[in-house]
């Protein structure tokens, strides 16, 4: 590459808080984008878009942002109060041991670093264990399954992960959960202790813990045992109240304009070589910004290179001038996600000369980790590129066009790294943002695909590309009542392991009026690494 500090080109970010009503209907009948406040794009990028239909689809990415702005609260309200009722009951033993603690006064409360509780994701595949079936030996088989399980828990708590990764997984390697936020509210510093155990001290403000304050005076009122139905109301009524409305007027400054990354780094030491496993936190169900990341249509170019959705690379790191410095400063600033794990990538392989690497994500997290991949090229880091065994996504995304795409392609091949692109069934995030003539957005590498029967095959793009195509809303209804169907008779069929919860039924319910929602879930992606069929080259 020419440029050690490798400018973007050419871009066009959408702002949408700053999208007005008039902005947005101005935007249907001008094509000049310099009218409108809520575009922001570079000298070379084109300001005049003739096609309505282009138009079209920044309008609906536009107005699809707003709302999730203005559901973000409420959203992240409804999911923490979601996520703690749901340990509630799990902490009690059920709902039926829960109300006998409730009359007895032994109610117990769950904690949010606990290793036992778990989140909302967690909840809809509770199944921990790494497949006893599959070995080290079987390299893809075995990588495969690593990286679904490393992606899936990278959902959950600090003392969670240790728990499972220590005591079930048995790995007696390095663990770290690295966090980073883009104003710098979380600021980690790690060190390795005796054991080799990645330290995270981290320092923040969020609305989770507030919304967990108003559970836990849920749980203090229920531990009364004088307290009244009557009297229990309306103190639980005025506890969120008062909690929610001070958690609104704290973050109007600060939170609401953040972003938020999440990893996940471990080394097996069971295979051989050791391998270290980078896993990118994916969508949260009820985190607005998440999913107003995925939808968004913005879009930075490089030269020679192609143009990359634009959230994506700001949630990696992506520096001020949309630039990306080979090196940066990081003394008494805020970290980010591509510097901070490359710097740590960095020294835990010098320590092991024969280890190699895999990241790997689900959803939003699998566009993070092809990206990852995608910065290392860009900077040239062949000794790093040449330990990579590959890249494994779930659910993941599309992050850019076809000229990336050819870019991502001749590079991989160049360093030998597999990248495994799994999408499962009527999945609705692999096939967003959307791809027509009208955008650019572009799958590249090959597609895992697998029915609801966990049949494989490997494809250019996945069936129905888009999601929304007329011709497939009869097969997509009639395929979420069966995996409805499914979820009762699967574990007479292939065994308990895999007997969904019933909270994942009750999203299979919600399957019924959005057939694209439930495939998303690690649940079918943890299935399809235990029973797909798929034939795999040798590694």
């Amino acid at each position: 590459m020419a440029s050690e500090e490798y400018l973007c080109q050419n871009y066009l970010f959408l702002k949408p808080k700053e999208a007005t009503l008039f902005d947005l209907i101005h935007l249907l009948y001008s094509s000049n984008l310099e009218e409108l406040r809520f575009v922001e794009c570079s000298d070379q990028a084109d300001r005049h878009i003739n096609n309505f239909r282009r138009r079209w689809l920044i309008f609906i990415s536009v107005v699809a942002q707003k709302l999730l702005l203005f559901m973000r609260i409420p959203l992240t309200i409804v999911g923490n109060v979601l996520e703690l009722c749901l340990n509630l009951l799990s902490s009690n033993g059920g709902f039926l041991r829960l109300l006998y603690n409730l009359f007895t006064g032994k109610v117990v409360k769950p904690d949010r670093s606990s290793e036992k509780f778990m989140s909302v994701v967690g909840f809809t595949d509770k199944r921990v264990e790494l497949d006893r079936k599959i070995k080290p030996i079987n390299k893809r088989k075995y990588y495969t399954s690593l990286s679904l399980m490393a992606a899936k828990i990278s959902y959950e708590n600090q003392a969670f992960i240790k728990s499972i990764v220590k005591d079930h997984w048995k790995v007696n390697g390095t663990l770290g959960v690295l966090q980073f936020l883009e104003w710098g509210f979380c600021l980690p510093h790690w060190t390795l202790d005796a054991l080799g155990v990645v330290n995270m001290i981290c320092s923040k403000e969020s609305m989770c813990a507030d919304v967990g304050v108003v559970v836990e005076d849920i749980i203090c009122l229920l531990q009364e045992v004088n307290v009244s139905p009557i009297s229990f109301i309306p103190r639980l009524a005025n506890s969120i109240v008062a909690h929610a409305s001070a958690k609104i007027a704290l973050n109007r400054e600060g939170y609401l304009e953040r972003f938020s990354t999440e990893a996940l780094l471990l080394q097996d030491t069971r295979a051989d070589p050791s391998v270290i496993v980078v896993a990118f936190r994916g969508t949260s169900p009820f985190d607005a910004t998440d999913w107003s990341t995925d939808i968004d249509i913005s879009w930075y170019e490089l030269q020679n290179v192609g143009k990359i959705h634009g959230g994506f690379m700001k949630a990696l790191g992506l520096q001020p001038k949309e630039s990306w410095p080979k090196e940066i400063d990081d003394q008494g600033s805020s970290p980010f996600a591509y510097y901070t794990i490359r710097k740590i990538l960095r020294k835990m392989l010098q320590k092991n000369k024969d280890a190699k690497f895999i990241v790997t994500g689900h959803s939003l997290g699998g566009a993070l980790a092809i990206l990852f991949v995608f910065v290392l090229v860009l900077h040239e880091e062949a000794s790093l590129l040449e330990r990579l065994e590959g890249v494994y996504t779930f659910g993941q995304p599309r992050v850019g066009d076809s000229i990336f795409g050819e870019f991502m392609n001749k590079n991989l091949k160049k360093y030998e790294v597999n990248y495994l692109r799994f999408v499962y069934s009527n999945d609705i995030v692999p096939r967003l943002p959307y791809d027509d003539k009208t955008l650019m957005f572009k799958h590249f590498g090959d597609c895992l695909y697998f029915n609801s029967c966990y049949k494989g095959k490997v494809l250019v793009e996945e069936p129905n590309k888009n999601y929304f195509n007329l011709l497939w809303i009869v097969p997509k209804y009639l395929n979420a009542v069966w995996e409805l169907i499914r979820s009762f008779i699967i574990p007479y069929t292939t065994g308990p392991d895999y007997r969904e919860s019933w909270f994942m039924r009750f999203a299979r319910v919600i399957g019924l009026v959005i057939p694209g929602l439930p495939p998303h879930g690690p649940q079918d992606y943890n299935n399809v690494t235990r029973l797909g069929s798929i034939t795999y080259s040798a590694a």
